[in-house]
């Protein structure tokens, strides 16, 4: 098993986390594994991804590296489910108190419709270990479609897709599940 990030603290923070895998720090658009893996897990990443060529281009890495009957396992999120969630409830705050912290955490998302785009602010405020913190971070998530799963799969060489609402498979209501047979 291999884990790939782009980012060398993520990738860092894996390795603690389980000594049974090897971690290498990449970016999944350029990466090649030393060898074909039966299975790509895929969480949490393909919403990062907001240019159409690099959505169409982490499908065909996953195709390149996969062999015949290989399988893509992925989640995303899909863009009519979380307009619906971020509609009526675009704030959400929570603060979290031990021996050593009290710890605000706000985020704040809009939407851009055109571009199914997430913004996110995430605001966090507080004192840890007797050291004020504050930081703010902002960022954006493209969400996706079912038609553009299933072309970008099958331009990249997936046979068989399947798409299963977030509901029916345990994650989050605004996510897909992604199982595709290479």
């Amino acid at each position: 098993m291999i884990g790939i990030d782009r980012s060398v603290a993520l990738i860092d923070r894996a390795r603690e986390r389980n000594r049974g895998a090897a971690f290498v720090s990449a970016d999944l658009l350029t990466w090649t594994p030393p060898e074909a893996p039966g299975a790509v897990l895929c969480r949490g990443v393909l919403n990062d991804l907001l240019l159409e060529d690099e959505r169409r281009r982490a499908f065909e890495q996953f195709s390149s590296w996969l062999p015949p009957d290989g399988i893509l396992l992925a989640d995303v999120r899909e863009w009519e489910s979380t307009a619906a969630r971020y509609a009526n409830n675009s704030k959400n705050c929570t603060t979290v108190r031990n021996d050593r912290c009290e710890l605000r955490f706000e985020t704040e998302t809009a939407l851009n419709p055109d571009d199914r785009l997430m913004l996110v602010r995430e605001r966090y405020v507080g004192v840890v270990d007797g050291v004020e913190a504050e930081e703010t971070y902002d960022f954006a998530m493209r969400c996706w479609t079912k038609a553009e799963i299933r072309d970008y799969a099958a331009t990249a060489g997936f046979a068989d897709v399947q798409l299963r609402a977030g509901r029916q498979v345990g994650i989050a209501p605004d996510r897909i599940q992604v199982v595709a047979l290479r």
